[in-house]
């Protein structure tokens, strides 16, 4: 003769939340695989070819593939520019805004993230700039027409 067991529900209830339910997943639980490859601070410095545009340099920062940052004006000192965005992490395409501290001023940025050490690049005896493998960069610009190149290294 056969016998069969009955477990009552409440039974097996209490022994999945005594084993801790194990073989479910938590949603909040954070399993460290979110991060970007590109995550880091990086230095980074704008450029413009315009002596009437503002040039700075700052920092820039990369947390799970979105960009934060601020950069200052090179001459005065004074943080000028606010930086957001977003880095993809398949391709380090990445674009966000520029919000500067004078009213109604404003700009985008995209370009490429390398994620690699690097030293920012420096201006050469024939006016160019160079730049060093590694480095990070694109192009900026604002709604005053103002443009010019950004770089970042870590």
């Amino acid at each position: 003769m056969k016998t069969t067991s009955f477990i009552p529900p409440a039974l097996l209830i209490t022994g999945l939340l005594l084993s801790g339910c194990s073989g479910l997943d938590d949603p909040e639980e954070d399993n460290g695989d979110d991060g970007s490859v590109y995550d880091g601070l990086y230095n980074f410095l704008m450029t413009s070819s315009d002596a009437a545009c503002t040039e700075a340099s700052g920092i820039m920062r990369v947390v799970d593939g979105k960009v934060s940052g601020s950069a200052d004006n090179l001459d005065t000192g004074e943080e000028i520019t606010s930086i957001s965005g977003s880095v993809d992490n398949r391709d380090g395409f990445v674009e966000g805004n520029l919000t500067f501290s004078f009213a109604d001023h404003s700009g985008t940025y995209s370009g490429k993230m390398e994620g690699e050490e690097c030293e920012l690049p420096t201006s050469n005896t024939f006016g160019g700039i160079n730049v060093s493998a590694g480095t990070s960069e694109g192009t900026w610009k604002d709604n005053l027409s103002c443009a010019g190149k950004w770089y970042a290294c870590k």
